[in-house]
């Protein structure tokens, strides 16, 4: 073939457009060694899309080839690794993620290590950022356009995720076309948009499906060609060591992909086996139950109400009700108390002090006996009542408490804080019927219980046998003189 001849033939503008692909450096195919799965998640066109895995699963990994993928082939472009903290995410991905794979295949980029960035030669620039502890780190996402967002550790996130996503992120992708990708495993914490996506994700077999816009996939470590062998082996160590280690929280978590929280990061240790109760309160005759109401003053948040019952003769709190409401006024919440008094007898009435002006406007304006709860030192008052969950001194109404146990289901400690030895709440979610509960259970007085003596079961017993006998001889009386005078008042 004659190339000049060829070449001659061709238009101006078509010899620009050869010498400039001619000219190109041509980059080696990344993705040459992933496996299948991971490979098909990276080429995946979705704009919305989640990875759900257990650890060891090359999640991070994938990130990371994803982004350089992304930088090469998109000149001129910015993307984004986010991260937990600066460190944790120069840790976790800075060398033995960009760094290994720029290396192994040869890339040259200019790494920055004071501002973790790399830039390429096509001038394209990966930043590496940590948004969970710093607003500072969170203000570098403004004012970019980004063609691919990555956030990894998406289970950890103290701060709203889906504000993340979709105040801050989603605008920044519009020029570019970009996409959003969530990484994770499960945490300690059944709660934010990644949990909502994934909860009810299947990993084994491998998966995707599509869940509110997301294109979401699952996938474990035996399905990573290079660790599922070390990976067995793990776990067969594991099994060996302990042949009860799958019931583990945390062994769910990091190899089975599932959520659920251990112990030691509930803030609340409700236990279904120990502490769910039928909703009968026991009988003790002629001594009457009592009642305390806490009550968790909230508008945007709920209000939230939590009734105990306890009794001088029983050894136990009973949980009987708990509920709340967005959006109450102050007199909707006062006619609402109004309406437990109706149906209750209770004596207490605990209420969230932190709004002092409505507790006073419910106290002289509404006129209710209203204490206000103590809410310093929190945490040891949770570890009181804990240690009531643990011995099973608490019973909690199943069928009338759902709300209340979803929130003992969801609350959590800190994360950070706890690894430090410091009890505070995670703040992303927050349990309003727990906190009523709380307050409202220190005002239950079960622990100056006293087991009744047999002359009190007796003269219990012989009560209520006069009781039955009463209301039998006087319902027969009204049967009687209903047969003689019908259905006439003979009071009247």
């Amino acid at each position: 073939m004659d190339i000049e001849k060829v070449w001659s033939k061709l238009t101006a503008s078509e010899q620009k457009e050869i010498n400039k692909l001619l000219k190109a450096k041509t980059y080696p195919n990344i993705l040459g060694d992933t496996f299948s799965l991971q490979r098909e998640f990276i080429l995946d066109p979705a704009k919305l899309k989640a990875l759900y895995c257990t650890r060891r699963s090359a999640k991070s990994y994938t990130a990371g080839l994803y982004l350089i993928k992304t930088a090469l082939e998109r000149p001129s472009t910015s993307s984004v690794y986010i991260g937990l903290t600066r460190d944790s995410a120069k840790r976790i991905v800075w060398t033995d993620v960009f760094k290994a794979i720029l290396s192994k295949y040869n890339i040259a980029v200019k790494f920055n290590e004071t501002e973790l960035t790399i830039t390429f030669p096509n001038g394209s620039i990966i930043y590496i950022l940590g948004v969970d502890d710093s607003e500072a780190e969170k203000d570098k996402l403004l004012g970019k356009k980004y063609a691919l967002a990555v956030i990894d550790e998406a289970a950890s996130y103290t701060i709203d995720l889906h504000n993340l996503i979709y105040k801050i992120l989603k605008p920044a992708m519009s020029d570019l076309k970009g996409t959003i990708a969530m990484i994770g495993t499960p945490d300690n914490k059944k709660d934010g948009i990644f949990y909502d996506l994934t909860r009810e994700q299947q990993v084994s077999p491998p998966s995707r499906r599509e869940v509110n816009g997301w294109k979401v996939w699952g996938w474990t470590a035996y399905d990573n060609v290079y660790m599922k062998d070390a990976w067995n082996e793990t776990i067969m160590d594991l099994k060996a060591s302990d042949p009860l280690v799958e019931e583990q929280p945390w062994f769910q978590q990091h190899y089975l992909a599932r959520w659920v929280i251990e112990d030691s990061n509930k803030i609340y240790r409700y236990d279904h086996n120990k502490n769910a109760w039928n909703g009968e309160l026991p009988d003790y005759g002629w001594k009457a139950w009592q009642y305390t109401l806490g009550i968790d003053l909230g508008f945007n948040d709920a209000t939230a109400f939590a009734l105990l019952a306890w009794h001088e003769n029983d050894p136990n709190v009973y949980i009987v009700r708990a509920e709340k409401w967005r959006h109450l006024t102050i007199t909707d919440t006062a006619n609402n108390i109004r309406e437990w008094m109706g149906e209750y007898p209770i004596g207490y009435f605990v209420v969230d002090g932190a709004n002092k002006q409505a507790v006073e406007e419910m106290v002289r304006h509404h006129q209710l006996p209203l204490i206000a709860a103590e809410k310093h030192d929190k945490a040891s008052f949770i570890r009181i009542m804990n240690s009531s969950f643990i011995s099973g001194k608490i019973k909690v109404y199943n069928k009338g408490c759902t709300q209340l146990l979803e929130e003992y289901d969801k609350a959590v400690w800190n994360k950070r804080a706890l690894e430090k030895g410091i009890y505070k709440e995670d703040t992303s979610y927050h349990p309003d019927i727990a906190d009523a509960a709380l307050y409202a259970y220190r005002y239950t007085y079960s622990y100056a219980y006293s087991a009744p003596t047999p002359d009190q079961m007796y003269k219990n017993d012989m009560e209520r046998e006069m009781g039955e006998m009463n209301a039998r001889f006087t319902k027969e009386k009204m049967e009687r003189e209903e047969l003689i005078w019908g259905n006439e008042d003979i009071y009247s």
